[in-house]
């Protein structure tokens, strides 16, 4: 004995189905959800021109995202890219 099955495509259930994966599409938790916890390091020459990145950028910037920057003076390409080489990378 055959079993046929039937799949009904009505609009009313592809509404429907798309309604609830909008809804939930936002509580997944991905790489970048998770790197939103993470602090982030920036260089910077230091002294003044870095007070002066603090007040234009990192400080509003912590404040409409909640991520912490670090600066990392002085400019020091070789911390960060060990920094980067030893960070676990994700397939995305």
């Amino acid at each position: 004995m055959k079993t046929t099955r039937h799949f009904h495509r009505t609009r009313r259930r592809f509404l429907q189905r798309a309604g609830v994966a909008a809804a939930l599409g936002p509580l997944i938790i991905t790489d970048r959800t998770i790197a939103q916890t993470r602090t982030l390091y920036v260089n910077s020459w230091g002294g003044s021109y870095t007070a002066a990145q603090d007040a234009a950028f990192f400080k509003p910037f912590t404040a409409a995202t909640g991520l912490q920057i670090r600066t990392v003076t002085p400019v020091a390409y070789a911390r960060s890219r060990t920094r980067c080489r030893a960070a676990p990378t994700s397939s995305t």
